[in-house]
Order: structure tokens, then sequence, then C-alpha cells
């Protein structure tokens, strides 16, 4: 029974020495958990935000420019989402007051056109009377002058003077005449140009009319996908609705070149610049990544909405490698912004830092020793789930990063 008992304390105490032995070896803190070696790199910030796609050449589409109107009535538009191809119809609008107006100035121009032809030949044969007229003066001054020819012997002196003032009476007479057809031809060019104008400028406003009415059926001019434009109240437009000049009712999006315009929270504002890199996943397709820059970024803060008050800023990614089918504009998608240190850091996971009384230290081995020990640490930034060391870690440490019990 002695010899049991001195046997089984035996056991003990080579348990006990194994034990001390391999805790000797392994060093204090030691736990389960995995060893990672110290690398100095970028501490990379991975800013997150949203948006929607959207494509970076958009062609807008309108309201044509129609001469009379100002208010548009849409009858019939092509749906979104829908691709269209050059010379496809995408817009028809309501053309009965241009087609009411066409009327009455056609109608102006045809009567227009008659009282000019009607005016030609009035003026014509008052010309025509001024002109036989000074024809008529010319005989009757030549026939006074013949006889004042015939010898004054053969009349008495009486009839020679009264020949006299009857020839230079004809002679006035035939210069007003003449002067008459100078004055008529002149008014009658000038009616007749006033008339001629009044016709061209029917003739200008009726061929205004007629193209406006075609302008009213509007086509692409180039192929795109059709994406509605909305108001400011964010109402996208319908048959039916009336609309006034200048307000874009959709766009032709070219898929190959696709952005993203993005939100970013002001708390982040300080870390974003233009040209960082953005890792892409969209809500459709949340298991492919694409990636882009930040092209260009607003100069303003505003609210995000009306029902959600907290500030942003806008910014607009372009996609590195878009999939035109796959990629349509308005889809949502998740971001992150890479935000790397100018200069390489030694950086752990934050939870291999443990704390005490005397400050954080993490459990290290160095230079291929498998023995750890406790390593004071002085600690820089913190992004999730990392943390930058200052100091107490070089290059080629392994420090223990703990499981969740460790």
């Amino acid at each position: 029974m002695r010899r049991r008992r001195l046997a089984v304390l035996a056991g003990v105490v080579l348990v006990v020495a194994v034990a001390a032995a391999w805790s000797a070896v392994r060093g204090p803190g030691s736990g389960s958990g995995r060893w990672e070696e110290v690398e100095r790199e970028p501490f990379v910030r991975r800013i997150r935000a949203g948006g929607e796609l959207q494509s970076a050449d958009s062609l807008v589409v309108g309201c044509p420019s129609v001469g009379y109107m100002w208010e548009f009535t849409i009858t019939s538009m092509t749906s979104e989402g829908k691709e269209v191809a050059e010379g496809d119809p995408l817009l028809d609008f309501d053309g009965r007051s241009l087609r009411e107006r066409l009327e009455v100035k056609s109608s102006e121009l045809e009567t227009s056109r008659k009282e000019l032809e009607k005016d030609r030949l009035t003026l014509q044969d008052s010309y025509d009377k001024r002109v036989l007229a000074v024809a008529e003066a010319r005989a009757d001054l030549a026939r006074l002058e013949r006889e004042l020819d015939v010898p004054e012997n053969l009349r008495t002196g009486i009839e020679v003077e009264k020949l006299k003032i009857d020839t230079r009476l004809a002679a006035r007479r035939l210069e007003l005449a003449e002067q008459a057809v100078v004055l008529q031809k002149k008014s009658q060019q000038l009616r007749l140009a006033a008339a001629e104008r009044k016709v061209k400028e029917l003739e200008q406003i009726v061929e205004r009319i007629r193209g406006g009415l075609e302008k009213l059926r509007v086509t692409a001019e180039r192929a795109g996908y059709v994406v509605l434009v909305p108001d400011w109240r964010g109402d996208k437009p319908k048959v039916g609705e009336t609309v006034w000049r200048g307000r874009p009712i959709l766009e032709l999006a070219d898929l190959s070149h696709m952005q993203v315009a993005a939100e970013v929270a002001e708390a982040d504002a300080g870390y974003v610049e233009e040209g960082q890199q953005v890792e892409i996943r969209l809500d459709a397709a949340p298991d492919r990544l694409f990636k882009g820059r930040i092209r260009r970024l607003g100069r303003l803060f505003r609210t995000k909405s009306k029902d959600v008050p907290s500030k942003v800023f806008d910014a607009v990614i372009d996609i590195d490698n878009p999939d035109t089918e796959l990629m349509r504009p308005g889809m949502a998608a998740s971001l992150e912004i890479l935000v790397p240190t100018p200069e390489p850091v030694i950086q752990v996971p934050e939870q291999a830092v443990r704390r005490s009384d005397d400050g954080a230290w993490v459990e290290v081995r160095r230079g291929g020793s498998r023995r750890s020990e406790q390593a004071p640490v002085t600690l820089g930034s913190r992004w999730q789930g990392k943390v930058v060391v200052d100091a107490g870690l070089e290059p080629g440490d392994l420090v223990r990063v703990p499981d969740d019990q460790g």
C-alpha cells in the first residue's frame, strides 16, 4: 500500500515538472491562438460609403425647342431600362396647338399671296396709265411745236402768243407726267416689296410650325440605355403629364462608362481624396468585387435627405472594369474607399494587444525563438480591427493573436 502511494506521488511530481518545463518553453501568457509575423506596410483605412450607379457619358433628352410652345404634354414615351438604337423613337408630344396655329397661318399666307397678285395687277395697270399719259403729253407737245414752226407772217400775233403759251403748258404737263411715272414706279416697288415681305414672313412662320410639329417626335441621336430623370420632388415623368420647356425627361446612358455617385459621411471627410482606390460591391451581386478610383469630390456638405439629417458630401467614382451585362444606372452600391498611410507602418490585429496597469503589451517571439515574452508597445491609430504599433515591435517578430477564448 505504501509503495502504491509513493508511486502515485512520483507520477504527480513528474507531470508537474513536465508542465512547468513546457510553460517555460512557451513563455508567459501562452494559450490557444495563432502567430502572425510582423511586417512594415501601409496602414489602410477602409472608409465605408454608399451610392448608386450612373453613366459617365449620358445624353440628356428633354422637350424640343419649338417656337410658340412653352408647355409640352407627353403622349408617348419609351420605357425606362430599354436599350435603344440610333433613330429609335423616344418621346412624342401633343401638337394640337401647333396644328391649329398652322391652319391659321396657312390661311393667312394664302390670303396674302392672293393680295400680292392682285396688287401686282392693280399697280401695273396704274403704271401703264401713267406711261400712256406721258405718251399723250409728249404727242401734244410735239403737235404744238410743229404749229409753232409755221412762219409768223401767216398768223396773227395773238395766235403765235397763244401757241407759245400752250407749248409751255404742254411741256410742263409732260414733265409732270414723267415725274408721275417715276413716283408710280417707286410707289409700286415699295408696295409690292411690303406685300412680298409679308408673304415671305408668313412662309417662314408656316415652315417653322411644320418643323416644330416634326420636332414633337423625338428620336435617339445615338444608342443608349434609357433612364428617366426625376424632377425636384423625385417624381419621374409619365405619359399624359405636362412639362415645361427645358426640363430634362430622360437620359441615354452609355453602359461602357459607368460611375458611382457616392455619399461620404462628414466624419470621414478628412481622409478622402481624389485618386484614391475604391472597392465596389453591388447590392444586386454582392459576391462580385469591382474596383475604381475617386474621380471628383463635392465642394460642399449637404443634408443627406429630409428624413436623414446627417451631413454628407458627394463623390464620383470611376469604375475600372464595368460589366455592361450586369450594371445598370440606379443600382445600389456599397463602397470601401482605401486610405493608406503615406509611409509603411507596423500594424497588428487589435485582439493581439493586451493591457495591464503598466500599459499595452503583446506576446512576441523574436529571432526565430520558440520562447515568447511580453513586449510593451506604444499604439497609434486604430481602424476596423487593426492597430498601428509606433514602438515595441520590429519586422520579423511573431505576435500571438488569441482566439476568441484566448
